[in-house]
């Protein structure tokens, strides 16, 4: 009779009614009740504005009391309009004049009043009022009352207070609402009742028992409860809705006499529709249950036959899946066979061969169909003795496994090295049935080893062993040595003047260079030395099994004639000399850091003997190194200790024959009074380094002095000589000129004197110091002119302002014609480019004659004075001491 159709058809109706009733009450009632009060407040505007042109006086003030009682204007108004009441108020809100008299005098308290009203601003309000008819029965009445200001030229000097009766306007709205709500109310009820009904016996049998919900709303007095709680809840909601607008006092008798009318009319309601509604669901729950059981008892089965299908169908899949596994196993072997690059044998038992890989054929060269059925002794190499495949065959018995390096043959002949594995397949007893062999062809490895070997112990240059492996043959020499009591030697070599290969050609160039030297190093030496390249220009050859030292020289001497060959380059002939140390094993080392030390030792002896040249290792030549040892180590003291000091050498001007300037030359006295030669301990100041503080405190010290000769009115200029060393340090442009600024010497005072070895190590970079030093105003002297590689292009490309002649040509004049000639040439020279000449080490008159009538600017030597303290030389500037011609 009720499906889940009707359920919804009354939810959507019982929807719909609640809709119209809140429409109702919450739109179209509030818009009349505010249409009524907008009608009548127009009207009271309409009047107030009709009055006020009567109640104003010529001066635009209100009336007085006396002139406002009795106005016949105002009766007439209310009369007209059938109002219930006028007052008029003051501006402060006292009431001037009223339709009732007892209100006249009182004072309007009310805050609205001066709030809105005296702004200007109508105010209307509803208000219920009870009164008492003759006959004495109480009458509610609603009345509008409407507050209109006077206002003359935008100022409020009053107002009036207009009442309306509108209780038969509110009756007639009331009526209306009652009658379009009390029908759609009682429909409301009754698809409430419906809904629920529905909602509780459509319920499941698992939530509810549906004999229950039949006997509970069989009941009259439940039936009866809930309807009377509904209609309570409905007259609630009703009376809060109606409260929003306040309806009249007709309005609230009207509903509860419609809710009395409801209650009479629940008992035809429950016995015409609830009695006949509850039987029938009855009856549908006992169908539904009888339906239910069955379906229950129809489920069962299914699952039942479910679970059994699906076991079956588990252990199929289960089947399924362990077959197209042990396939794809099957398959991935096959493909694992065939695209590992390991070769890979198959023997049987008997070791036949089964199955080989296409690896296996790209290796040996042999197919498949070639060595199937043989046995794979036919890769034999013959390489191995007999019992290294007894014992590779006892630990695959032993242990079921080997592997290891082997040689094998390839089908062309080729013998190749390969590593290998064998393992033995057992089945289930543990009997082998199968050998399997897996090889991997590491002839390219091997290679590759052999190359990193000699890498790691050869030159990349030239080839040679280097110095890792040189260490390890000169220890094994001098065991072979040691245990045969035969002698062996050590060359040591050091290319003359490499450098200079390198920076005028260039690197590039300079290993080519390196690379013929090794050549012609291993064109010239025998099979059984060993010659190595340590690093640079150095190079070392081991002499194994020489009777003497007679062999170890003939060794030198032919590879110093081998290099005696000059090397062609960019079409340039290049000069090719070493100088060569040699040492033997016993006589001068008894291990392997004494040979090399006394080669190098006698290496550099020969390199200080003017190159190109060989020297023996000798004790004396060891004590030397020693001694110079020692002597570098005191000049470090020496610094710490400050025992340098500067003595300075007079400079003559042959023309006057008095001082012109002096060299600051550098004296070294130790501590307890002992005087080391400057020859002695410069040269291993040039070689540790150390000449560069050493030459920066003999600038400093002769800077000072300097200036205080100036300032004491003696203009001297001082030269100071320039190290090689010195030469090369990057802030040497900036030191000098640093000393020269804390001394306050001007730099014009100060001659800087320089070797012409210094000028051609670097020629660039030489120029552009000593351009960078001329600008400061500082001269420059060449010492030692013509004892080196004297070349007069340089004199025309450097600002030099001063040849020096060196002592040489000066101590045999004039016995030596040769110096004579040497020294006028070199004087004439000079004054040519317009240089000045400095002799030096002039001792005899005849040679200052010689000097002076030669043109020969200055002297210094012994005839005049040898190296003196400062205070020495102060005394000579003040005495003004003359050279005696």
């Amino acid at each position: 009779m009720f499906g889940n159709k009707n359920k919804y058809i009354f939810i959507t109706a019982f929807v719909v009614v609640v809709a119209y009733l809140t429409f109702n009450f919450f739109i179209t009632v509030p818009s009349f009740s505010s249409l009524l009060i907008t009608n009548i407040e127009d009207e009271a505007k309409k009047i107030a504005s009709h009055l006020s042109s009567q109640v104003v006086s010529e001066n635009n003030t209100l009336m007085g009391q006396e002139d406002l009682a009795g106005m016949p204007v105002i009766d007439k108004v209310i009369a007209d309009f059938n109002l219930e009441k006028i007052k008029i108020f003051s501006e402060s809100g006292l009431i001037i004049y009223s339709s009732n008299q007892a209100d006249i005098g009182a004072m309007n308290t009310k805050e609205y009043f001066h709030a809105i009203i005296a702004q200007g601003i109508p105010y209307t309000k509803v208000v219920h009022k009870d009164s008492m008819t003759m006959e004495g029965r109480k009458v509610s009445r609603d009345v509008l009352e409407t507050y209109v200001p006077i206002m003359i030229d935008g100022k409020f000097i009053g107002a009036f207070e207009i009442y309306f009766d509108i209780t038969s306007h509110r009756q007639r709205l009331d009526n209306a609402v009652l009658k379009s709500s009390l029908g759609p109310l009682f429909l409301m009820f009754v698809f409430l009742m419906m809904v629920i009904f529905f909602l509780k016996t459509d319920k499941s049998a698992s939530q509810a028992m549906p004999t229950g919900l039949a006997t509970r709303y069989s009941s009259p007095l439940f039936f009866f409860f809930v309807s009377a709680l509904a209609i309570f809840l409905a007259d609630s909601v009703l009376m809060l809705f109606l409260s929003r607008w306040q309806p009249s006092s007709i309005m609230t008798e009207s509903l509860f006499d419609a809710s009395a009318l409801i209650m009479l009319v629940i008992p035809v309601l429950y016995y015409a529709l609830v009695m006949p509604l509850t039987s029938h669901i009855a009856i549908r729950h006992k169908i539904e249950g009888e339906l239910r059981k069955a379906h229950e008892e129809l489920e069962m089965r299914v699952e039942q036959r479910t679970a059994e299908l699906k076991a079956a169908n588990v252990t199929l899949k289960k089947e399924i899946s362990q077959r197209l596994q042990y396939q794809e196993e099957i398959q991935l072997s096959d493909s694992v066979l065939e695209s590992t690059i390991e070769g890979i044998t198959i023997t049987d038992a008997d070791g036949v061969i089964q199955r080989v890989n296409s690896s296996f054929s790209q290796i040996t060269g042999y197919a498949a169909a070639e060595v199937i059925g043989q046995n794979p002794r036919i890769l034999k190499s013959e390489h191995h003795e007999a019992g290294f495949y007894e014992k590779m065959w006892e630990s695959i018995i032993q242990t079921g496994r080997w592997k290891g390096e082997i040689w094998n043959r390839r089908k062309n002949g080729e013998v190749y090295p390969e590593w290998l594995s064998i393992t033995a397949i057992t089945d289930e007893t543990g009997k082998t049935t199968h050998y399997v062999a897996v090889f991997h062809d590491i002839s390219e490895l091997k290679r590759a080893e052999d190359k990193l070997s000699h890498q790691a112990f050869h030159d990349a240059l030239t080839g040679l062993p280097n110095r890792q492996l040189f260490y390890d043959r000169l220890e094994a020499a001098l065991l072979h040595a040691q245990r045969h009591h035969s002698a062996m030697g050590l060359l040591f070599l050091d290319l003359d003047n490499f450098k200079k290969v390198n920076d005028s050609l260039g690197h590039n160039f300079g290993d080519i260079f390196l690379q013929e030297v090794a050549k012609r190093l291993t064109a010239v030496c025998r099979k059984e030395d060993t010659i190595s390249r340590l690093g640079g220009d150095e190079f070392t050859v081991i002499l194994p099994n020489i009777v003497n030292a007679d062999g170890a020289v003939a060794s030198a001497r032919r590879i110093s004639q081998a290099l005696e060959q000059p090397i062609d380059l960019m079409e340039q002939s290049i000069p090719i000399s070493a100088s060569i140390g040699i040492t033997l094993y016993p006589g001068d080392g008894e291990n392997v850091e004494e040979l090399i030390k006394n080669a190098d030792l006698a290496m550099y002896s020969a390199k200080k003997s003017g190159k190109n040249n060989f020297h023996l290792f000798t004790e004396e030549l060891n004590i030397r190194v020693n001694r110079r040892i020692t002597l570098e180590n005191n000049l470090r003291k020496a610094l710490e200790l400050q025992e340098f000091l500067v003595h300075y050498q007079p400079k003559v001007d042959l023309t006057t024959g008095r001082i012109h300037a002096v060299e600051a030359l550098v004296r070294w006295c130790q501590a307890d009074g002992t005087v080391i030669s400057p020859g002695e301990f410069i040269p291993v100041a040039e070689d540790s380094g150390l000449i560069v503080p050493i030459g920066e405190f003999v600038l400093e010290s002769a800077c000072n002095e300097t200036k205080k000769w100036h300032d004491a009115g003696y203009p001297i200029g001082v030269s100071v000589n320039l190290s090689i060393r010195q030469f090369r340090q990057e802030n040497l442009v900036h030191m000098v000129k640093n000393i020269l600024q804390k001394s306050g010497l001007p730099a014009k005072a100060l001659e800087l004197e320089i070797t012409e070895s210094l000028l051609l190590e670097n020629e660039e970079s030489s120029i552009e110091i000593l351009h960078k030093l001329k600008k400061e105003g500082i001269s420059f002297a060449i010492d030692d002119f013509g004892t080196g590689y004297s070349s007069l292009s340089y004199l025309k490309q450097m600002p030099i302002d001063v040849l020096k002649i060196d002592r040489a040509f000066i101590k045999d004049i004039p016995e030596d014609r040769d110096d004579i000639a040497i020294t006028a040439a070199i004087i004439s020279i000079a004054d040519s480019l317009g240089l000045e000449t400095v002799a030096e080490g002039a001792e005899t008159i005849e040679q200052v004659s010689f000097l002076r009538r030669e043109g020969c600017s200055q002297m210094q030597g012994f005839y005049f004075s040898p190296p003196v303290t400062a205070e020495t030389l102060t005394r000579f500037l003040a005495e003004d001491k003359k050279l005696e011609f």
